[in-house]
């Protein structure tokens, strides 16, 4: 047989076992550093964070890369077709549908804070669910002078915050 008909015949033979159900034996992708730190719990949510959505990675392997499980809360259309997440170059945060195509990818643009875009959708933003309930303040926590720093110790402006009610 040509090295095409083999190669035809591997395609169908992949197709036929997709479609019966019958999975083949994935290997196990490597555990990178960077993959162990992103097993765990998050959130995913818009740059309004109006919609969100909660999801736990951990690195056993899974169809396309590792696995993930996303809470029933999940009000992102988008992500629930979502099978799989992966590290690609930079390690970059691939998540990944049934057919091993990004749906989303997100970069660390901070320690623990990833970043990612979807056209026509905006920005996605994805941190770790400690994270979020330590950023929470309250107004009085808030209350006094504020510097914003251009480089470390030189001000660009200073801001005060009042618990006073304005005009």
């Amino acid at each position: 047989m040509s090295a095409k008909i083999v190669s035809l015949f591997r395609k169908l033979v992949a197709l036929l076992a997709l479609a019966t159900g019958v999975a083949q034996a994935q290997p196990a992708p490597a555990v990178s550093e960077a993959a162990r730190e992103l097993v765990g719990a998050w959130e995913i949510s818009n740059a309004e964070r109006d919609k969100r959505c909660p999801v736990n990675f951990s690195v056993d392997a899974a169809p396309g890369g590792f696995k993930l499980e996303f809470d029933v809360a999940c009000d992102i259309a988008v992500l629930k077709e979502v099978v799989a997440w992966a590290l690609g170059a930079k390690d970059v945060l691939r998540l990944i549908d049934a057919s091993k195509v990004a749906v989303l990818e997100l970069t660390e643009v901070e320690s623990g804070m990833y970043e990612g875009e979807r056209k026509g959708e905006g920005l996605y933003f994805m941190q770790t669910q400690a994270a979020l309930k330590a950023e929470t303040r309250s107004p009085e926590q808030i209350v006094g002078e504020w510097n914003i720093l251009r480089e470390l110790d030189k001000p660009l402006c200073r801001l005060t915050l009042s618990d006073a009610a304005g005009d």
